[in-house]
């Protein structure tokens, strides 16, 4: 049992690595992508945390990263990882609009690789 379980994980994880390293404006998204997708939110759901302290300290300083950021985190780890449920369950259903992501970044690990939705902002110029 635990050998099916090891290969079954190498499996899972080799699907989701292939689906992170493919650039997302060269494939459309399949039922393959949401497949590895959901896998990836289950595993590495607790990626949700430090993401959303990066996220949250990049917009907004440090210490909201630290507090706002840490509790964003916590509630989107238990979301991502429902989500990666879903997703993984579903995974041959074009739902919703053809197998694209409920969630922004798609991945876990969006946060760290330039997917994610941060932003710096321009330094101000002296007035």
């Amino acid at each position: 049992m635990k050998s099916l379980c090891k290969r079954l994980v190498v499996v899972a994880s080799l699907c989701a690595a292939l689906g992170w390293l493919a650039p997302a404006d060269c494939h459309a998204q399949e039922a393959a992508d949401k497949l590895g997708r959901g896998f990836a939110a289950i595993v590495l759901g607790w990626l949700e945390l430090p993401g959303n302290i990066y996220e949250e300290g990049t917009k907004n300083g440090w210490l909201l990263g630290a507090t706002a950021g840490f509790a964003k985190g916590i509630g989107m780890t238990v979301v991502r990882t429902l989500v990666g449920v879903w997703d993984f369950v579903t995974f041959p259903i074009p739902a919703p609009d053809e197998y694209h992501s409920i969630l922004k970044p798609d991945y876990p690990w969006g946060y760290f690789t330039g997917e994610g939705e941060v932003t710096v902002p321009a330094p101000s110029s002296p007035r």
